[in-house]
């Protein structure tokens, strides 16, 4: 199980090296609200792990994280379509740079999670979450 204070590193360098407003690592929804409700600019939530033990052999399980990040920025009030769709663009690049970390295809770097199941990871666009934010999120298991 990856500690708290490691997992909220991992996302803290994130936000330096892809330029983030900030982050955030709530265990709720509720939390993330409360959270980012006087914010904004694009932010990275790091939901905290969950634990599941899994695996073939019951004599051996395996221990499986898995997390969600969402690539978020606030919705301005009365944004036309055209609008929302340039927001998505622009989150989708930071998408896909944490994705390029994650499966280490970053030169200079390592796997941020050496463990990750690559089919485990799950991308899709979300909107008007948290209360009127929207973006990406990134799914998957370590």
């Amino acid at each position: 199980m990856i500690t708290v204070e490691k997992f909220k590193n991992i996302a803290e360098a994130f936000v330096v090296k892809l330029g983030f407003k900030g982050c955030k690592v709530p265990a709720t929804e509720e939390q993330t609200m409360n959270l980012l409700k006087d914010h904004s600019g694009s932010w990275l939530v790091a939901v905290l792990p969950t634990l599941a033990s899994g695996g073939s052999n019951p004599d051996a399980p395996t221990k499986v994280n898995q997390t969600i990040f969402y690539i978020i920025e606030k919705e301005k009030d009365g944004t036309s379509h055209q609008k929302q769709l340039e927001q998505y663009q622009r989150l989708q690049k930071l998408c896909a740079d944490i994705l390029a970390d994650l499966l280490g295809e970053n030169e200079e770097d390592c796997k941020t999670f050496p463990n990750i199941v690559v089919n485990s990871i799950f991308v899709d666009p979300q909107y008007n979450i948290f209360g009127g934010w929207l973006g990406w999120r990134i799914i998957f298991d370590f």
